[in-house]
């Protein structure tokens, strides 16, 4: 493991790269792009036990921190999603020419699968993993605050506050700061207007929702060479007891792993 900043000088990412621990390398290295806010924390763990399994294959494994975000440079409202996509062009190129292979593959979760597919319609990859993906931004942003307005009046009745209304601000979900320009970004991804570029991409869910079954169909009206990978799991991403969860599912890790090193 062989954490590193990378990048523009003046725009510094953090990474933490994990060279192959089998005695066979591949010709292939994983760019893990994290979820945002809350759900960065909930998917650290389970994502580094992902990386574990993917480098004891063989594959080359970087994780890294968007700007403006984790242990990377910048304010939070200097990232926004046009930053966040360079963000993974930069790692891209970074994890290239560090792993000196030819093939690139890309997992994300969550907001980091909306902006792992938006960053494949730039750069063809290898093998590109949508794990519960984050389809609409402005559903999303009214999920997050929904689940933060049931929060604070959870904790009100708790402690039996006497102001009959705590309205929610805008721009503080579960502790992390959204400025408007963030929100707006976020709010105009919308996941089937966007045209992937990857010889085979996997959509991991672990919930068969509508939305899912439509990008799904979406993805197959436009050739994309899919597959619908469902491991059910308990729901972490939706109403404020999801928000004491993380996600650990050992049958789903494999699953990705299996996809990315068989071609599913």
């Amino acid at each position: 493991m062989n954490p590193f900043f990378f990048g523009d000088t003046n725009k510094q990412l953090y990474g933490v790269y994990h060279p192959p621990a089998a005695q066979q390398y591949r010709d292939e290295a994983v760019l893990i792009c994290y979820p945002t806010g809350e759900e960065y924390i909930r998917t650290h763990r389970v994502l580094t036990q992902l990386t574990g399994r993917l480098t004891s294959l063989g594959f080359h494994v970087l994780r890294f921190d968007y700007y403006g975000s984790g242990n990377s440079a910048g304010r939070t409202d200097e990232g926004d999603v046009s930053q966040w996509l360079q963000d993974i062009k930069t790692a891209l190129t970074e994890l290239k020419d560090m792993s000196a292979v030819s093939r690139l593959s890309v997992i994300g979760v969550r907001f980091g699968a909306a902006l792992a597919a938006l960053a494949s319609s730039e750069t063809r990859l290898n093998k590109l993993v949508l794990w519960d993906p984050v389809t609409d931004g402005e559903a999303y942003v009214q999920d997050m605050m929904d689940m933060e307005q049931a929060l604070l009046e959870q904790h009100r009745d708790r402690i039996n506050h006497s102001i009959t209304e705590m309205p929610h601000t805008g721009n503080e979900f579960f502790g992390f700061h959204f400025p408007d320009a963030v929100l707006e970004s976020i709010s105009g991804v919308k996941l089937n207007n966007v045209i992937m570029q990857a010889s085979s991409i996997s959509l991991t869910i672990t919930e068969e929702k509508p939305v899912y079954k439509s990008l799904l169909e979406n993805m197959q009206q436009k050739n994309l060479p899919v597959v619908c990978n469902y491991v059910p799991n308990d729901d972490v991403w939706h109403g404020v007891e999801s928000l004491k969860l993380a996600l650990i599912s050992p049958v789903l890790l494999q699953s990705i792993a299996t996809f990315l090193a068989d071609g599913g």
